[in-house]
């Protein structure tokens, strides 16, 4: 287990994007919000990604556990041109360069080279869960 600081410099939103940056460029990712939460939830479960993904509290009042700050993390990705829906069904999110290129000029300093592949392996897991 990659031990982490009490007050690491990310956010559990760092790490989504992380998530997200370590997917195959060409990889349809699914927009259903069930399908992604579930996802995310099922990853908080695994000990050594829990600490990467404790911003998230999960509601399960619902049929699938919803996480409100995870919802708005996608959404800020989605607004920001990092994910976006160009099928018409709005089926699929398209990972743009515009999130490879962010997190490797931006993000991926705030994190310890053991963390960058934790994150990797989580992306790793976080697509075999989704499709």
């Amino acid at each position: 287990m990659v031990p982490i600081s009490d007050s690491p410099e990310w956010t559990s939103f760092d790490v989504i994007k992380g998530l997200f940056r370590y997917l195959p460029d060409d990889e349809p990712i699914s927009s259903s919000r069930p399908r992604l939460h579930t996802a995310i939830f099922e990853l908080t479960q695994v000990g050594e990604f829990r600490a990467f993904l404790k911003d998230y509290i999960f509601e399960k009042t619902s049929y699938f556990p919803f996480s409100r700050d995870l919802n708005i993390d996608i959404l800020n990705l989605e607004q920001s041109g990092h994910l976006s829906a160009d099928n018409p069904d709005f089926v699929d999110y398209k990972k743009k360069p515009k999130l490879n290129k962010s997190f490797e000029q931006y993000t991926k300093k705030l994190f310890k080279e053991e963390e960058i592949v934790v994150i990797r392996e989580m992306s790793e897991k976080f697509s075999k869960i989704i499709h």
